[in-house]
């Protein structure tokens, strides 16, 4: 993340747990005087780029969220060698699984959840408000573009692969909250009952 004093900061931050506990409790207060970046309160300019700001989404008031594109960004970064080499990872991972199991003579099968990322989940009612955003685009992208790549697995191996996103899609686009108002990625307890409803759905059929 790019902030002013970076290095000294985050080597105080690592070393004393009294200026950790500072800097977190006073964040909201230095963001609203301008001194921090409104990553926690966020912002309604959906042009802003820099990492470290989250974006406002409030056109839905029963749906209101944040998004922090810097944190989710380097994750889907699929020219990253890194990112790279954890999805080959994770589909040898996979492939071991299946292999294993069937190798048992188990009666198990193996069910792959694909469960994207919230601003996946919100592309749709984002679209439609006219907000932009490139990283939030780029996010969407490359997310996809990862999906693409198990699922081709899932066909090569004929892995039971089943994909979360239209179903969370439909749930956001009709104003269910899955997720809460902060930039957390992860689902309130209502989204994670969703993820457990579409898989059980999926596995009846």
């Amino acid at each position: 993340m790019h902030s002013r004093l970076k290095g000294p900061r985050e080597f105080i931050r690592e070393k004393s747990v009294f200026y950790k506990f500072i800097s977190q409790q006073t964040r909201v207060w230095r963001e609203r005087l301008g001194l921090s970046t409104p990553r926690t309160i966020g912002t309604h300019n959906w042009s802003d780029d820099n990492p470290d700001t989250s974006l406002i989404f409030d056109n839905i008031p029963d749906i209101k969220t944040l998004f922090w594109p810097g944190s989710r960004i380097k994750g889907v970064d699929i020219q990253d060698e890194n990112i790279q080499e954890g999805l080959r990872l994770t589909k040898n991972l996979l492939t071991a699984i299946k292999d294993k199991i069937e190798q048992n003579e188990s009666d198990a099968e193996l069910v792959v959840a694909i469960i994207p990322t919230k601003f996946s989940v919100y592309e749709d009612v984002v679209q439609e408000s006219g907000k932009k955003n490139e990283l939030f685009s780029d996010i969407i992208k490359n997310e996809a573009l990862i999906k693409k790549d198990i699922l081709e697995l899932c066909d090569k191996e004929r892995l039971k692969c089943i994909d979360l996103l239209s179903d969370l899609k439909s749930d956001i686009n009709n104003g269910k909250k899955l997720y809460p108002e902060s930039w957390d990625d992860h689902p309130i307890a209502t989204g994670y009952k969703r993820y457990a409803e579409i898989i059980f759905e999926n596995i009846k059929r």
